[in-house]
């Protein structure tokens, strides 16, 4: 993932299915990023696409690629 942010992994890069990252905006605001889930994407490409969640707005990402899952973080305002 990208776009300067900080991001942090449950560790669970060996079950991707499972993996999620922690972020914290450049606003301070903390985001969850998981993988899609199997009824948005095929089992056989977890991690393939990402969709982000910040309890603070009650906001959810549409279902992007890292790289637009990262900017959008970014660039909420």
């Amino acid at each position: 993932m990208e776009a300067g942010l900080t991001f942090s992994s449950n560790g669970r890069q060996g079950s991707p299915q499972f993996l999620t990252y922690t972020v914290t905006d450049p606003r301070g605001r903390t985001w969850k990023i998981s993988p899609a889930t199997n009824f948005q994407t095929a089992p056989s490409s977890p991690a393939q696409i990402w969709q982000a969640s910040c309890g603070e707005l009650a906001a959810t990402t549409p279902v992007l690629s890292a790289r637009s899952v990262s900017a959008q973080i970014r660039d909420t305002p």
